[in-house]
């Protein structure tokens, strides 16, 4: 990243040619800064946004910049910024000549712009945006295990469990799908399947970063070990910070002193 910023700082007058090869690279590092050691969830990070900000003006036509613009500005609470980045992404879908078979690609953007709508309370529009998505990639798992979410809060719990349930079935590897049914089944008084689908989360969860752990653990009603990883998870991203404010499977830390201290950065 210092070295782009170095080469930017010596670019020649009309050097637009350099400027979109230097983009091209600053494109590149942001999406590492953004998701590091391959993480499943972007990490707010401010040089990938400050890196975003020139690639779009240089490359405003570069869908997946303005894609991982929104998911930065998401991931910092900036919403309607953030909407207003994932819009331009999804608008420029039409103008990518790809093949048919590559158009799952485009399903990312309604995905996350659920996400932003979820988390402003708009949830007739995250719904509308995760079915997009769905559209766009019948085998896409993520907007499913999303749309279940949205059902959940809604009260709409048979929603819900189908919704989980398809996302089981497109992608049985995600542990934290299975731990938020298993939270669901809990709260309906469903113990049976609660224990049931709690086991097979703890299998899968180890293989995930301690965010999800630590969201795996407060469902599981270990509260202890969910501060703990919670506390790794935001030393390694602070962005975690922000996510974990409004994640319902925090719902059983959410009047801990201790988990309050994390979550607004006072320790």
């Amino acid at each position: 990243m210092v070295v782009l910023e170095q080469a930017e700082a010596g670019l020649p007058a009309g050097g637009s040619k350099l400027a979109e090869l230097l983009g091209e690279a600053m494109d590149e590092v942001a999406g590492e800064l953004m998701w590091p050691e391959g993480q499943r969830f972007a990490s707010y990070s401010a040089e990938a946004e400050r890196l975003l900000l020139k690639v779009v003006r240089w490359l405003p036509e570069k869908q997946g910049a303005w894609y991982r613009l929104g998911a930065v500005l998401d991931d910092a609470k900036r919403h309607e910024e953030a909407i207003s980045a994932y819009q331009q992404s999804i608008a420029l879908d039409p103008k990518w000549a790809y093949p048919i078979a590559l158009a799952p690609n485009y399903a990312y953007p309604h995905s996350n712009l659920g996400n932003v709508y979820g988390a402003l309370g708009r949830h007739e529009e995250a719904i509308s945006a995760y079915q997009q998505a769905i559209a766009l990639d019948s085998h896409y798992a993520v907007p499913h295990h999303n749309l279940g979410i949205v059902y959940r809060d809604l009260g709409r719990h048979e929603e819900a469990i189908a919704a989980f349930q398809q996302a089981i079935t497109l992608d049985s590897q995600i542990g934290g799908t299975y731990a938020t049914l298993a939270g669901l089944y809990r709260q309906l008084g469903q113990e049976v399947e609660y224990q049931k689908h709690i086991e097979i989360a703890r299998g899968l969860i180890a293989k995930e970063n301690e965010y999800n752990r630590a969201c795996f653990e407060a469902i599981a009603g270990n509260h202890e070990e969910a501060l703990t990883l919670l506390a790794r998870a935001i030393a390694k991203a602070p962005g975690n910070r922000l996510w974990a404010q409004q994640d319902p499977d925090f719902a059983s830390l959410r009047q801990d002193p201790r988990f309050q201290a994390l979550v607004h950065g006072s320790s």
